[in-house]
């Protein structure tokens, strides 16, 4: 087959699978302790990785210096990112989480700002950020009522905080890990990430709280591994070694979607027209924020 035509095979695999990932998880927390769930989910993924890796050809700098970043970025994109979205879905909806994620190019662009790094915004910037914070007044606008529950708006900020994490480690990883082998990358990435949230998990006492797992939380749990985590990032990988990178970039403003429907479908999660607006905003300030870079002729974050 045409490596072309498989590389959009494997963007659509990855628009598909990232966007199911929130309903999963939302399913998986019922029974199973989060950080416990997420931690065995990527630790298993990253091995998988690795061991596939071993049957290759594909190098890597077995040292220290080329490890310890990917250690960092792990912890803040995996451990952190990850671990606390997979806590916080016991609390709010999936679809809510995932339009809190969409938040995460943005975080990129402020956290840059702040680091003193492409502090010339022009026109197009400007509408998109601005675009952001207002499908973010939206989102919350929302669900006011919802947010008077405690454990909701502890949920909802502790996405918020996820997401900046994410966005930290996403700055990191590409300031120091770059130019190695980006397989490798995410096998160190996944294990640290899962070790970490292992550790928060055992440091809450979820071991004491595993009870009986449910045959649903157990699927999910492998069809996260899988596919989710091993399988997905293989494919956006063979995607971006293939296609233009704005193109793979897309599946970020599919995803979201995905995951609102399906909670909608799925989990009877409310979605009214001001869930539409705010979701239509965000994806229209990402938007906005990648064509202003791409004017620039910058990196996209």
């Amino acid at each position: 087959m045409n490596k072309k035509i498989t590389g959009y095979l494997c963007l659509v695999f990855i628009c598909l699978v990232w966007g199911t990932t929130y309903l999963f998880t939302r399913i998986a927390v019922v029974s199973f302790p989060a950080f416990l769930f997420a931690g065995i989910r990527n630790v298993s993924a990253g091995v998988i990785l690795l061991m596939l890796l071993a049957f290759s050809k594909h190098k890597f700098p077995w040292t220290w210096t080329a490890i310890r970043p990917n250690l960092i970025s792990g912890m803040l994109i995996v451990g952190l990112g990850t671990g606390l979205v997979t806590w916080a879905v016991k609390y709010i909806p999936s679809g809510l989480a995932a339009l809190i994620c969409t938040l995460t190019p943005l975080n990129i662009i402020v956290l840059s700002l702040l680091m003193g790094k492409n502090n010339k915004l022009n026109t197009h910037i400007r509408i998109g950020v601005v675009c952001g914070m207002l499908g973010t007044g939206f989102i919350f606008r929302d669900h006011l009522i919802e947010l008077t529950n405690p454990h909701y708006a502890l949920g909802a900020f502790i996405t918020l905080l996820a997401t900046i994490s994410w966005s930290a480690g996403t700055l990191y990883s590409r300031a120091k890990t770059s130019g190695t082998n980006s397989f490798y990358n995410a096998a160190f990435q996944l294990l640290a990430g899962g070790v970490l949230s292992l550790s928060i998990g055992t440091f809450r006492g979820e071991w004491n709280h595993m009870g009986v797992i449910s045959n649903e939380s157990l699927l999910a749990l492998v069809y996260l591994t899988l596919i989710g985590s091993a399988a997905a990032f293989a494919a956006y990988q063979y995607a971006l070694s293939t296609l233009p990178v704005g193109l793979v970039a897309t599946y970020a403003y599919i995803n979201p979607l995905i995951a609102v429907i399906l909670g909608y479908l799925v989990l009877s999660e409310k979605l009214t027209l001001l869930t539409c607006v705010a979701f239509a905003l965000t994806i229209f300030g990402v938007y906005w924020v990648n064509k202003g870079y791409a004017i620039k002729k910058l990196p996209v974050p």
